[in-house]
């Protein structure tokens, strides 16, 4: 039984300092998620993943101004701790952009060029944040541009597999 909750505390741990850390951007102190994100990450460097996200998602509900501007700092210093951002992480981003001056297809062209991935989940988020964008650009009008953008990357993408399968079933 001792064994049992040894193992459970860690993730137990992560969880905690997670929510800590979300909570505080919530209740709009954005100024205290990156040194508590920084405390928390030299406790326990084995969970920042976790730990990035929840000081992204924190700062993206956090209502400052700046924070987009600051969510984003927060993913670069991910990528620098080499910790890969995940599909979470960019959904995050797209919140933050939602109601403020930043174009959320802004954001979008950014992370596909650094290699993230947005699923069905993340491209809802990004529409979300496009509808209620202010000033950015990224008017409903952008909306289908974007679909169509996607629709040929899906169809490139779909080509790319059934040329490798061809290739492999060749040899």
């Amino acid at each position: 039984l001792a064994e049992s909750r040894a193992e459970q505390q860690p993730p137990l741990a992560t969880a905690l300092r997670a929510v800590a850390i979300e909570s505080v951007g919530r209740l709009h102190r954005a100024d205290l998620v990156v040194p508590m994100l920084k405390r928390a990450r030299a406790e326990s460097a084995s969970d920042a993943p976790a730990l990035f996200d929840a000081a992204v998602s924190g700062l993206a509900r956090s209502g400052a101004d700046d924070r987009v501007e600051r969510a984003r700092l927060v993913v670069a210093d991910m990528r620098a701790a080499e910790v890969a951002p995940r599909r979470s992480t960019l959904r995050a981003l797209f919140r933050a952009a939602r109601g403020g001056p930043t174009d959320p297809l802004e954001i979008l062209v950014d992370e596909l060029q650094l290699g993230l991935r947005p699923g069905v989940n993340e491209f809802t988020a990004l529409l979300c944040a496009c509808r209620t964008a202010r000033g950015s650009g990224a008017e409903p009008r952008r909306v289908p541009l974007l679909l169509r953008a996607a629709a040929g990357r899906a169809r490139r993408a779909r080509g790319a597999a059934r040329g490798a399968h061809r290739g492999a079933s060749r040899s």
